[in-house]
């Protein structure tokens, strides 16, 4: 332990626990009559020291704790020494025998109202806790969501009259090898659809497409969608999903609107309508000034486009007509659409492959 004396005080530095305080102790006892100091290295053990003076000692009780770098007065030290030592200074002053109970009771007190301050302080951080594992963990589902959609190269987009036609048509595309399905919300019967298909086939991803509001966001959440397309970008629709569990694609048309959804908060934004922007070469060229950000392109794609589309930069594809055909839709021929839904996983799932070895050989 190291200590430093002058004609009117004495500071005290690495002194730790209870043994050390009363070592102190005897030592300033012997110095009656003058204000001394005493610094401990680590404020922890300040409170040990506390507990030592107010109860061993007949002479010397507690009146102050401060940080040293903010203690104005202390003698034997310069403010050059005070600010180098950092640790916590303990003020101590000879007092008559009597004021050792008194300072035992404001010890209690200051014990009290440090106890209360932690507690505070701990169901602070837990809060603050719990609030970023919630948001860690919504990011890695939202993340998750998009890999499948990235690995299945296709997003196949149901649209119909009647919500019977539309479990139909999506059973035979999801039996088919689709792994994707949006079910969009202006098809009648929406949300009982997407109910009964997530029922149905658990291991696929079934999401909702054509959201346009809060709203029918929160009634396409509540029946189990797992993915929300628009084709539109509301900030406040956005930014309502930049931190929950459900991935939600906003649409974009121009340069500035891909880049402000993503400022808002979207992990991926839908291309709409590519056929009329300039289809793959748009999709190209926007994949220069935003290699970062995954772009999901839609409208008007036919099968014979998937490869081009995804070689482009395109993450994944949305595909309506080449599969759900309306010449099928309008006879009922499920059996028709399945067909076409193989046959465009197959496409997708293929180029998605294609891409994804030449960027880990170009790495």
């Amino acid at each position: 332990m190291d200590v430093r004396t002058n004609t009117s005080s004495i500071f005290f530095r690495g002194a730790t626990g209870i043994a050390a305080a009363e070592n102190v102790l005897s030592t300033l006892v012997s110095l009656k009559n003058r204000t001394s100091f005493l610094a401990f290295s680590r404020p922890c053990c300040c409170k040990q020291a506390t507990t030592a003076v107010a109860t061993t000692s007949s002479t010397w009780c507690l009146l102050q704790l401060a940080d040293c770098r903010r203690t104005r007065g202390v003698r034997g030290l310069t403010s050059a020494q005070r600010e180098q030592q950092g640790g916590t200074m303990v003020r101590f002053q000879a007092q008559s025998k009597d004021f050792v109970g008194r300072s035992a009771k404001c010890a209690s007190e200051e014990e009290e109202e440090d106890l209360e301050t932690r507690m505070k302080m701990e169901e602070n951080f837990a809060s603050t806790t719990e609030a970023i594992t919630s948001a860690s963990s919504s990011s890695l589902i939202m993340q998750e969501t998009l890999e499948r959609i990235r690995t299945a190269g296709i997003i196949a987009c149901l649209r119909s009259e009647s919500p019977e036609q539309a479990v139909d048509a999506g059973r035979a595309a999801l039996d088919g090898g689709i792994n994707v399905l949006e079910v969009t919300m202006t098809t009648p019967g929406a949300s009982k659809v997407i109910m009964k298909l997530v029922h149905e086939y658990s291991s696929a991803l079934i999401g909702a497409g054509t959201v346009l509001t809060l709203q029918e966001a929160g009634i396409a959440k509540e029946a189990g969608a797992r993915f929300l397309l628009s084709p539109v970008a509301i900030q406040e629709t956005v930014t309502a999903h930049s931190n929950g569990h459900v991935l939600f694609i906003p649409g974009a048309m121009t340069p500035s609107e891909v880049l402000s959804a993503f400022n808002w908060g979207a992990a991926a934004v839908k291309i709409y309508p590519v056929c009329l922007l300039g289809g793959v070469q748009f999709v190209r060229a926007l994949k220069k000034p935003f290699p970062h950000i995954p772009l999901i392109a839609s409208s008007g794609i036919g099968l014979d486009m998937v490869e081009s589309y995804i070689s482009a930069g395109a993450t994944a594809v949305v595909l309506s007509d080449s599969i759900f055909m309306k010449s099928a839709m309008d006879k009922h021929d499920y059996h028709q659409i399945r067909q076409q839904a193989t046959i465009a996983a197959s496409k997708c799932a293929v180029a998605a492959t294609k891409v994804a070895l030449a960027l880990k050989q170009g790495s």
